[in-house]
């Protein structure tokens, strides 16, 4: 299917299914064929072929801006942005925010920013029924493990606080960047809560490196994981692509490394206008990232 140009469409519960009455008032970008048809209340009592094309329209968008096709600046750099100290890192974090947010109309074209669920209305226009709509919303606590400090903050201050609300997470441990406490670990895993894989290094090389020496990381990062049960995957600094993506599918249950809303980060307009489960290619789980 061609990728049809995106409006920005503004919902009227008149023209909405009983399924998409959620997005009532909220602003969507939508495919102009499907924005036509939302117009002209096809969407009430849709036939067949026009339940169809909606269908396809929210597997489009979730594809549409779902893969990092190239590799950011940082990830270029001579040193890994990781050597710069915390402190000074976050300073310049910033400032880069202060700069962004006067230029959001062009690093969130699509998916909008902060939430867009362009994808997940699209579904829905098809009109059927989602047995889910009265039952509580799940949430998914994870934590990106990235250092020897944050194992240890996540082991005394967080999985205490969810653990007292009766709460379990979801924790991407980056396997080769430095020396693991795998007591730490192995004392969360016991505990009820989650391990998953962070990539290799958190160096950024994995999504964009030959096909040999990107299979290297994944299968040893894979390696880590098994000796923990895990069957999730968060690519470091969520830069994933599809040659990435096709590696974890035989390796992994789902991957959690796609935005719902990217925003600037890690590239402009990136992300899959979604917040639910799907399959990639009906294939492996795509977790998304509501809340980056």
């Amino acid at each position: 299917m061609t990728a049809e140009t995106l409006v920005d469409t503004v919902l009227d519960s008149a023209l909405l299914p009983d399924p998409a009455a959620w997005a009532t008032d909220a602003r969507a970008k939508l495919p102009s064929g499907l924005a036509r048809l939302v117009a002209d209340g096809a969407f009430r009592n849709p036939d067949a072929e026009t339940s169809a094309y909606a269908i396809q329209c929210a597997q489009d968008l979730r594809m549409r801006s779902a893969y990092v096709r190239a590799a950011p600046t940082a990830t270029k750099l001579p040193v890994s942005y990781r050597s710069v100290p915390g402190p000074l890192r976050r300073l310049i974090g910033k400032a880069i925010g202060r700069v962004q947010r006067r230029r959001e109309s062009k690093w969130a074209e699509f998916p909008g920013w902060p939430l867009d669920l362009s994808a997940d209305l699209a579904a829905d226009l098809a009109g059927a029924v989602n047995a889910n709509l009265d039952r509580p919303t799940p949430v998914i606590v994870s934590h990106d493990i990235d250092s020897d400090e944050g194992l240890e903050n996540l082991v005394s201050m967080f999985l205490p606080m969810e653990e007292e609300v009766g709460a379990r997470s979801a924790n991407y441990v980056v396997p080769f960047a430095w020396a693991l406490d795998h007591g730490l670990i192995r004392e969360t895993l016991d505990r009820g809560h989650e391990i998953g894989v962070h990539g290799y290094d958190h160096s950024g090389r994995t999504p964009f490196a030959g096909a040999d020496e990107r299979a290297e990381r994944v299968n040893r990062g894979h390696d880590f994981g098994v000796g923990y049960g895990a069957v999730g995957y968060r690519a470091p600094s969520l830069m994933r692509t599809e040659a990435l993506i096709q590696d974890l599918t035989p390796l992994y249950l789902y991957d959690s490394s796609i935005p719902t809303s990217g925003g600037p980060f890690p590239v402009p307009n990136n992300g899959c206008a979604s917040a639910r489960p799907w399959r990639i290619h009906d294939k492996l789980w795509e977790l998304p990232l509501s809340l980056p």
